[in-house]
């Protein structure tokens, strides 16, 4: 058994009763589900409320951690929580939902306490042993909800200072880890399963330009080097072959980018299990445009959308009702009718059918950036990656540090494209020639089956078969 694994079931759990809408399934494995969180959790706790490993070096990486109170582990049983709650409540379990939701503050009270490193504004491995500073706390801490904004944003700061390679994202800051029979190098090994949640991590506190870069970087190395079409279990050091016992040119839990670019970026997910209405909360960095088809048992959801200027615009073409979120403030123009001014992170309803929402700005806009260097305007110039350097500490370090650049080795090839049918209604971009700072021109991105070669270069797979 892999102690992370439990968690991830309930995910997946999770996930395809949102996608589909299998409340049955959900009914039929409710047993098991409850003899999880009911029994095998509780069993694992310790004295201080945390949960405690007795399993030893098993999770997605068998990492021999050098302690057993493990903040990836806890953030992930909460994460669990959450997720189970969500499902008790789908199938009618409302006291089983409310009592699984009891158990995160008691966590949530602790858990800082136990792993967070004001010192060096990061969340470390485990409560004992040497200090690590390890890509799976801060992405799991943020993602569960256990780093308050500013806290996950410093940690995720820190992450790009200390964790990032050119070829993608290490798994921890030093080599602590390393030693027989695991190996080597794990301050540059890279794990695309766990950066999947870094850069989910990313888009929840804001950081969408570090974000898209590191989708660029890590997927990008995989598909300009080795077999060009696989996604791997794991980088080597210095961007080279996988590593591990039995190292994989071919890892299905790699090829996170994929949906990463559907739901966060062209920003379409399910608001109800079975999409009975959706959400489309578009990430655009530096892109120009995006489209795609997202499949539901409804029909597709055909989607895109364009930034030009002081504009943003979206086109919609849905079986279902849903919202879309404005990623900036202004005049709120929808389907040919003003709406009003609106503040960005706006929700504007649309039915199902046809729909064209824009929002149009007083001025161009501009990069923003919050204490922890986090980029939350449109468009962004990269900094040269000689920029990479020592963070500044003391009290200045939350004013000073900026996100480093997270370009890949060939940033003008990282175009990010799907092939997907077009909007009927969607005219297509007059130029799709990368911008001068090495930006994406736009996004294609589907939902069926397979992918296509784009023409500027990079190549995700993407299968919701």
């Amino acid at each position: 058994m892999l102690f992370d694994y439990n968690a991830f079931w309930v995910e997946d759990l999770y996930d395809y009763v949102l996608y589909t809408g299998d409340l049955a399934l959900a009914a039929q494995v409710w047993p098991n589900l409850v003899e999880l969180i009911d029994g095998w959790y509780p069993a694992q706790m310790g004295a201080d409320g945390l949960l405690v490993n007795s399993l030893g070096p098993s999770d997605y990486g068998f990492i021999p951690r050098a302690g057993t109170t493990v903040a990836y582990y806890n953030a992930g049983y909460v994460l669990a929580l959450r997720q189970a709650a969500q499902l008790a409540a789908w199938i009618g379990q409302d006291a089983q939902a409310a009592a699984w939701t009891g158990r995160i503050a008691p966590i949530a009270a602790v858990f800082s306490g136990a792993f967070w490193d004001a010192r060096a504004g990061a969340f470390v491995d485990a409560t004992s042993g040497p200090v690590v500073h390890p890509e799976d706390a801060t992405a799991f801490a943020v993602l569960a909800g256990l780093a308050t904004p500013s806290r996950g944003r410093e940690a995720l700061d820190y992450l790009s200072w200390h964790d990032s390679q050119p070829y993608g994202a290490a798994i921890a800051d030093n080599d602590t880890w390393d030693g027989y029979p695991w190996g080597s190098g794990a301050s540059q090994r890279v794990y695309p399963f766990m950066s999947y949640f870094e850069v989910l991590a990313r888009y929840a506190v804001g950081f969408d330009a570090s974000a898209l870069a590191l989708i660029r970087r890590e997927w990008g190395t995989m598909l300009e080097n080795g077999p060009k079409s696989t996604m791997w279990e794991t980088i080597g050091p210095g961007g080279k072959a996988p590593v591990g016992e039995n190292p994989s040119w071919d890892h299905g839990w790699s090829s996170g980018a994929a949906p990463a670019l559907t739901n966060e970026v062209l920003g379409v997910t399910p608001a109800t299990p079975g999409f009975a209405s959706f959400s489309a909360a578009p990430h655009p960095s530096d892109l120009a445009w995006a489209r795609g088809a997202v499949p539901t048992p409804h029909g597709s959801i055909e989607l895109a959308w364009s930034h030009s200027g002081k504009m943003f615009t979206v086109k919609v073409d849905s079986p279902v009702s849903g919202t879309i979120t404005l990623p900036l403030a202004g005049t709120v123009v929808r389907d040919g009718r003003t709406v009003g001014s609106r503040p960005a992170g706006a929700l504007v309803p649309v039915s199902a059918g046809v729909h064209t929402v824009a929002v149009v700005t007083r001025r161009t806009a501009r990069p923003r950036r919050d204490r922890a260097g986090a980029n939350r305007g449109l468009r962004l110039k990269e900094e040269p990656s000689s920029s990479r350097g020592v963070r500044p500490s003391g009290a200045s370090a939350s004013r000073l540090a900026r996100q480093p650049a997270m370009r890949s080795p060939r940033s003008r090839s990282r175009t990010a494209m799907l092939r997907a049918l077009p909007l009927s209604s969607y005219a297509e971009p007059t130029s799709t020639k990368p911008r001068r700072n090495g930006a994406i021109a736009g996004l294609d991105v589907m939902g069926r089956e397979g992918f296509e070669p784009s023409t500027l270069g990079l190549r995700v797979p993407c299968s919701t078969n």
